[in-house]
């Protein structure tokens, strides 16, 4: 498209060193580990008169971090 303008590989080489590499195909080539999972003993910690009421206990906690 621009005739007369020679472009070699250094250019392009030069170029990507200026710029970086091409942000969209770097998102799109990323994938997202799954992350490992906690294991809290808390059970050790509840009274005995909930563990009999309810055998099975499950504890969820959901952490939010504003700035």
């Amino acid at each position: 498209m621009l005739p007369n303008r020679p472009i070699s590989k250094a250019d392009i080489l030069c170029m990507e060193k200026i710029l970086g590499l091409n942000l969209g195909t770097l998102k799109g080539k990323t994938t997202r580990k799954t992350p490992s999972k906690v294991q809290v003993h808390a059970i050790d910690d509840l009274p005995e008169e909930l563990l009999e009421q309810h055998k099975n206990v499950t504890l969820a906690v959901d952490i939010m971090y504003l700035n």
